[in-house]
C-alpha cells in the first residue's frame, strides 16, 4: 500500500470507531507512519472527522534528533524551546505558507509574540502556549509552568560539559530562606553563580572547566543565616534551623560533621548526604559518590565573624575515593577573589581540589 491508501484506511477506521458506540465527546488518537513521516490527529479534530488530507505529518528523522538535543535549564525557555521544536516537526511538508501565529490562553500568566513564538513569564501559574499554522490550521499546544521561586529539593543543571564524559561539579547552599530563592534575581542564585564564576577562575581548574557538569542543588530553611558555637559544645548544631544545620564555631569540637572535625563548620551530615545523592542520581544516573565535588556556600552575613572554610573528603562509608566537599561561608561583602581561591584552596593539597584535579587527571573515564 502506498501512503494515500494508508491515509484512507486509518482515516475510515478512525470515522467508524469515532461514533458515539465507542467514544464520547468526539475523544481517542490515532497514528500511522511511513519510513520518514509519522501522521497523527491534529488537536480539535475529533475521530469521526478524520480523512486523508485531515492528518499532520511529522518529520521522523526530525522528531529522531530530539533526544539529542540540549535545551536551557530554565524550565521556562526549555518548554518553549521544546514546544518550537516539535512545532516545527508538525508543518506539512508541501505546505505553501510555513508561518505559525502563536497564543496563550492565560496571557495574565505568560505571553507569547504571535510572530516569534518568545513566551514572556509574568507571574506564577501554567498557559497553555499554541501553535496554529497558517496553511491548513493545524494546531499544537504545550503548557508552561511559570515559577517565581525555587523550591526546596530543585535541582538545576547550569552548566553542561562540553568535553570528556561529564565532572560532577555540585552547588548546594545552606542558611538561605525561601526569600532568597527569587529565580533569576534572588540571593540564593547569585551567590551560587558568582561561586561558580569564582571556582573556575583558580589554577588548575581555570583549564579544565568545558569538562564539567555544573548543578545547584536547592535547600530552603527557616532561618537566614547560620548559628555560632563556642567552644566544644556539640549540642548547638540541633538548634540551628537551616537547611543543612551548618554551624558556625569559634573554638574545637568533635564529632560534629562528616568524618573528623575543624575549627570552622559543622553540618548535619545526613540531610545534606539525602540531597548530595538525590543530586548525583540526576546528574549521573548512578548512586556511586566517586569523584563528585560538592561546595556549600554558607550565608554568613548575619555574623561578624570571617569564617574562611573547611573542606573533607567524604570517602564512604566503605568506598574509596568518596568526594569533597567545601563549606564556604560567604556575605553580601564577601570578597569573591579569595573565596575562589579558598574553594579550591589554590593547590593540590585540598581534599575538594584533589578530588576535581582527580577526575581530571583520568582516574575515570571523564576525559575523551
Amino acid at each position: 500500500m502506498d501512503t494515500n491508501q494508508i491515509l484512507a484506511a486509518i482515516a475510515e477506521l478512525s470515522q467508524e470507531f469515532g461514533q458515539e458506540t465507542y467514544v464520547r465527546g468526539g475523544g481517542g488518537n490515532t497514528s500511522c507512519k511511513t519510513d520518514e513521516i509519522l501522521f497523527i490527529k491534529p488537536s480539535g479534530v475529533t475521530l469521526a472527522e478524520m480523512t486523508p488530507d485531515t492528518f499532520a505529518g511529522l518529520d521522523r528523522a526530525r522528531l529522531d534528533k530530539l533526544f539529542g538535543e540540549t535545551f536551557p535549564a530554565d524550565v521556562n525557555k526549555r518548554e518553549r524551546a521544546v514546544l518550537e521544536f516539535i512545532t516545527a516537526t508538525v508543518l506539512p511538508g508541501d505546505a505553501t505558507d510555513k508561518t505559525v501565529t502563536w497564543s496563550s490562553d492565560k496571557p495574565e500568566i505568560a505571553t507569547v509574540d504571535p510572530q516569534t513564538g518568545e513566551v514572556t513569564a509574568i507571574k506564577e501559574g501554567t498557559a497553555i502556549i499554541t501553535a496554529t499554522t497558517t496553511d491548513g490550521g493545524f494546531t499544537d499546544s504545550g503548557t508552561i509552568t511559570v515559577k517565581e521561586y525555587y523550591e526546596d529539593k530543585d535541582i538545576i543543571q547550569l552548566q553542561s560539559a562540553t568535553k570528556g564524559n561529564g565532572i560532577t561539579l555540585i552547588f548546594m547552599p545552606d542558611g538561605y530562606t525561601r526569600e532568597h530563592m527569587r529565580i533569576g534575581t534572588g540571593e540564593f542564585e547569585t551567590v551560587v553563580r558568582k561561586g561558580v564564576e569564582y571556582y573556575f577562575k583558580s589554577d588548575p581548574i581555570c583549564r579544565y572547566r568545558e569538562y564539567f557538569d555544573v548543578w545547584m542543588v536547592v535547600g530552603i530553611g527557616n532561618q537566614a543565616g547560620i548559628s555560632i558555637a563556642s567552644g566544644t559544645t556539640t549540642t548547638a548544631a540541633t538548634n540551628v534551623d537551616t537547611a543543612f544545620g551548618v554551624l558556625g564555631r569559634s573554638g574545637t569540637a568533635t564529632n560534629m560533621n562528616f568524618k573528623g572535625s575543624s575549627t570552622d563548620f559543622s553540618v548535619r551530615a545526613e540531610k545534606a548526604l539525602s540531597y548530595i545523592d538525590e543530586a548525583i542520581l540526576v546528574a549521573t544516573g548512578d548512586t556511586k559518590r566517586d569523584y563528585i565535588t560538592v561546595v556549600m556556600p554558607v550565608n554568613c552575613s548575619n555574623t561578624s565573624n570571617a569564617w574562611r572554610g573547611t573542606a573533607w573528603t567524604w570517602a564512604g562509608p566503605t568506598t574509596t575515593p568518596g568526594f569533597g566537599i567545601c563549606l564556604m561561608g560567604v556575605d553580601k561583602g564577601s570578597n569573591w577573589d579569595n573565596y575562589g581561591r579558598l574553594m579550591t584552596h589554590g593547590d593540590t593539597d585540598s581534599p575538594n581540589s584533589r578530588t576535581s584535579i582527580r577526575a581530571i587527571a583520568g582516574r575515570q573515564p571523564l576525559l575523551s
